[in-house]
């Protein structure tokens, strides 16, 4: 092979490199790591520092579990009772003298903390963009609809942290992939 050739060749795997690299980030990279932070957190209920996250409120409250309830839950009071002893009227949530934790436990939902309860927050996470910038390209995780992002912004509220960050393992796997993806194209370029 002579100086022209691989001149060409270099230019080539420098082009490849700038018209494919947005692409393989997110569809080779970026959905790897997506998929490996919400297996992370919905599993093993952990966030990138691998710490546990706070656990599901035990404070009393009252839910409508006809219509916020993946499993339908008869309403009743703190007494038990289904409709109010005043009034007689219906009941139209239930108690859990055991807070949210206990509601998730009724419905046969982890008390693990994993911000699922209907699975649409997840399903709906993922490579949002990729944000090219001089040499420097970012994948930018999140909620792909406006309902997910808000629901990942209010549960990121309330841990005080962000839900979805992605820990070093995973940033690691991505960047493999890269490096790999990399090696592949310099090795044809080179062949």
């Amino acid at each position: 092979m002579d100086i022209r050739e691989q001149i060409r060749n270099v230019e080539a795997l420098e082009e490849a490199l700038k018209s494919e690299l947005p692409n393989v980030m997110q569809f080779r990279a970026g959905n790897d790591m997506g998929v490996m932070v919400s297996n992370r957190v919905q599993m093993k209920g952990e966030s990138s520092t691998g710490d546990k996250f706070s656990p599901y409120s035990t404070d009393t409250t009252y839910i409508n579990t006809i219509d916020n309830s993946p499993k339908k839950l008869r309403p009743k009071g703190k007494t038990g009772r289904t409709v109010f002893k005043s009034t007689g009227k219906p009941h139209k949530t239930t108690y859990f003298g055991g807070g949210y934790k206990e509601f998730r436990s009724k419905i046969g939902r982890s008390t693990d903390k994993n911000f699922e309860l209907y699975g649409e927050m997840w399903r709906k996470f993922g490579v949002k963009r990729v944000e090219t910038n001089n040499d420097k390209t970012t994948v930018v995780l999140g909620g792909t609809t406006p309902e997910a992002q808000k629901k990942i912004d209010e549960n990121s509220k309330r841990e005080g942290i962000s839900i979805i960050d992605a820990n070093k393992q995973e940033i690691t796997v991505a960047e493999e992939i890269l490096q790999n993806w990399i090696n592949d194209l310099a090795q044809k370029a080179f062949n």
